[in-house]
């Protein structure tokens, strides 16, 4: 019988539950607002997580924001260390996820080609 999750997927799973958790405290999270990590993704080996994340109420675009976290990966990654039981942990890339802003426009867009749809009835 098949394991619902596999190895790779609980790592993912636990370094974006403990990212989320030590992020506050460990970066400077005043110039970064609130961080959201909305997905992790790890390299066959394991040895590379990309984890990809959001800003909301952050005074940094995407690139800057994406420029601190990235600067603070070997630091996130040695807390990480400390946290988790792996003989190894990833080393961390960080990418700002443009698919909830995406996912925004879209709607917007709908929403207006409704609103065309119904006062045209």
């Amino acid at each position: 019988m098949p394991k619902e999750f596999s190895r790779a997927r609980r790592v993912e799973e636990q370094i974006k539950r403990e990212l989320a958790s030590m992020v506050s405290k460990e970066v400077d999270v005043a110039a970064l607002g609130m961080v959201t990590f909305t997905a992790v993704e790890l390299a066959s080996d394991l040895s590379l997580a990309k984890v990809y994340f959001t800003l909301l109420a952050s005074n940094l675009d995407e690139k800057e924001g994406t420029k601190v976290m990235n600067e603070a990966a070997p630091h996130l990654r040695h807390c990480l260390s400390k946290i988790m039981t792996l003989r190894s942990v990833p080393n961390l890339r960080f990418y700002y996820d443009v698919s909830i802003e995406r996912g925004n426009k879209m709607e917007a867009l709908l929403d207006e080609v409704s609103k065309q749809d119904n006062s045209s009835d």
